[in-house]
């Protein structure tokens, strides 16, 4: 979960906190594609109770962090949990027992997850019906961040990158002084001058035998400009395996054909598919089961709205 890395970090434990004080970049990239993933899909439930107590956004962070929400009713009402296997599996590898476990920690009784055929001594067949339903992130029940964290840490690597070689740039010229009080006082006016924005460094060298010098700083430009590259192919390339599709990357396919542009697209949309089909099929098991409405819906840009942004760049490299 997004939460051990940061404890792995050694960051305090306040989960927020550790965001709102900018204490890790790897961390805030997990926190920003967790809400992308979160705002990409919506549920649905027509029937009012489990509409209250169904929480959507709760099993998009189990998918997310998990790759996988168990859901179930009991005494009347609806839960969505986490999942602990109980080690039996169907002739196909699939998991036909689960105990659920509440995010607070509580556990309940096992739930049937598919139909279970048993046969007695005396060749009666016992079948025991299903009485939850697992929503799977994909079929191997892989969580997102898991798929994502590779190219996160890239990502992460890049930024910090960026991040010194804006900070080298922000030093225009480095002065050398022999003397502290010196250094102080040059700086100083030196801010009077510029209100205060800090973009000369004055250091201090007292084996300094020429006084006052200047030294180039200490940056170099030759790799900037293929980092930023990569680092924008990198953030639309996560943008593309979570099933989203950017207005940069239509940008960036100028004198291309619509079919050729569409073909570009498989990509997006096979791994969009990876992941919704297996979210309908959730929703259709708790129809059959529970009879509760239970739907999803895409937010994303409009397939009209993105047929015109192609239309447009079409006509304009022509």
């Amino acid at each position: 979960m997004i939460e051990s890395h940061i404890y792995k970090k050694g960051l305090p434990k306040a989960f927020y906190k550790a965001f709102k004080n900018k204490t890790d970049i790897k961390a805030n990239i997990m926190f920003m594609f967790a809400l992308i993933c979160d705002t990409r899909i919506k549920w649905k439930f027509k029937d009012k109770r489990a509409s209250e107590e169904l929480d959507g956004h709760i099993i998009n962070k189990l998918l997310f962090n998990d790759g996988r929400c168990l859901v179930f009713e009991n005494g009347g009402h609806y839960f969505n949990t986490q999942i602990a296997e109980r080690g039996r599996i169907d002739a196909v590898g699939r998991l036909v027992k689960a105990k659920p476990i509440t995010l607070d920690g509580n556990t309940y009784p096992e739930r049937i997850i598919r139909n279970i055929v048993e046969q007695d001594e005396n060749g009666n067949i016992k079948i025991e019906k299903p009485n939850a339903v697992i929503i799977k992130n994909n079929i191997y029940d892989f969580a997102t961040l898991d798929l994502l964290m590779p190219f996160i840490d890239t990502l992460t690597y890049i930024w910090q990158s960026l991040q010194i070689d804006l900070s080298n740039n922000r030093v225009k010229r480095v002065i050398v002084a022999t003397d502290p009080n010196q250094a102080n006082v040059i700086k100083k006016e030196i801010n009077k001058l510029i209100d205060g924005i800090d973009s000369v460094a004055v250091i201090t060298d007292k084996n300094a035998t020429d006084g006052l010098k200047t030294i180039e700083k200490a940056v170099s430009n030759a790799d900037i400009k293929d980092l930023r590259e990569v680092y924008d192919w990198l953030f639309n390339m996560l943008l593309s395996f979570i099933g989203i599709d950017t207005i940069s990357q239509i940008d960036k396919q100028s004198g291309m054909t619509p079919e050729e542009i569409n073909a570009n697209n498989s990509f997006t949309k096979l791994m969009l598919n990876s992941h919704t089909d297996f979210l309908q099929e959730a929703c259709n098991d708790l129809n059959k089961l529970y009879n509760i409405g239970a739907s999803i819906e895409l937010v994303g840009i409009e397939k009209e709205t993105k047929e015109k942004i192609i239309d447009e760049t079409i006509q304009n490299n022509i």
